[in-house]
């Protein structure tokens, strides 16, 4: 567990995860596997930065749960995570022409440029992204949900 807390990452989460799951390899609780929980505190940290939890997941009653604990924690960082600044692409050119095409494909109007800000606002909205959203820059991770979802609606 020791090994792997150091190995796991930088945020307290992922170590905390990456120790957790080491201990579940090595035989866990001898009562066995039912739950797994995770619980960060750091002020400011929750969803709009109004309260301090910054992470509370809990998996009860599953066969398999520091797994599962561990897929919850990537939603995580998906919903609520920030967006790495330079990583951020600039909303512009064929990359936004690829924006607007995703989402009229998911029923957004996004002719013009105000429009295509106000379009992707809506969208990632309703898809719990507006903590990744960037005035005239687009997060890769928001991008690629994107894709992913037009790709979807095309599909279907």
């Amino acid at each position: 567990m020791v090994a792997d807390w150091h190995g796991g990452g930088e945020a307290l989460a992922q170590r905390l995860l990456a120790a957790l799951a080491a201990g579940d390899r090595a035989g866990g609780d001898r009562r066995g596997r039912q739950s797994a929980a995770l619980r960060v505190w750091r002020a400011g940290a929750a969803y709009g930065g109004v309260l301090d939890t910054a992470i509370d997941l809990r998996v009860d009653d599953h066969r398999a749960p520091v797994e599962e604990l561990a897929r919850l924690l990537d939603l995580h960082g998906l919903y609520f995570g920030k967006p790495d600044p330079a990583s951020l692409l600039p909303l512009e050119g064929a990359l936004a022409a690829q924006v607007a095409s995703s989402l009229e494909r998911l029923g957004y109007a996004t002719a013009g440029d105000a429009r295509l800000a106000e379009a992707l606002e809506t969208w990632a909205g309703t898809e719990n992204f507006e903590e990744r959203l960037v005035p005239g820059k687009l997060d890769p991770v928001v991008l690629e949900q994107l894709r992913r979802q037009a790709a979807e609606a095309a599909g279907s």
